[in-house]
């Protein structure tokens, strides 16, 4: 399945998620699967980038820029998350109470 939406990627232009499972023919591979079929694939190295209009593959330098920044703020996001939740599990080994500070709105 991997090579298969690898293949599909590389072979086509921007293309979004239910396309990649109408030329699958796969109706149980979800948006999510295909998401992290994607990313297990850039672990590997493949330079596979996300717009508004799907997932093509890299052809130039630039063309991984979007991609690399988002990620990096999704990578900060999970950190700042995990120092919370860290934080929230020592109030709870200590018996202290976890304090929660509440969102903004976006």
């Amino acid at each position: 399945m991997m090579e298969t939406v690898l293949d599909i990627i590389r072979d086509s232009g921007p293309i979004k998620a239910a396309k990649i499972q109408g030329r699958i023919g796969s109706e149980g591979l979800s948006h999510q699967r295909i998401g992290d079929i994607v990313g297990h694939l850039r672990t590997e190295g493949h330079p596979i980038c996300h717009s508004n209009n799907g997932y093509h593959y890299a052809r130039t330098a630039d063309d991984l820029s979007n991609t690399i920044a988002n990620l990096h703020r999704r990578g900060i996001a999970c950190l700042e998350q995990e120092r919370k939740m860290l934080k929230a599990q020592a109030c709870l080994r200590l018996g202290k109470p976890i304090e929660v500070i509440q969102p903004s709105l976006f």
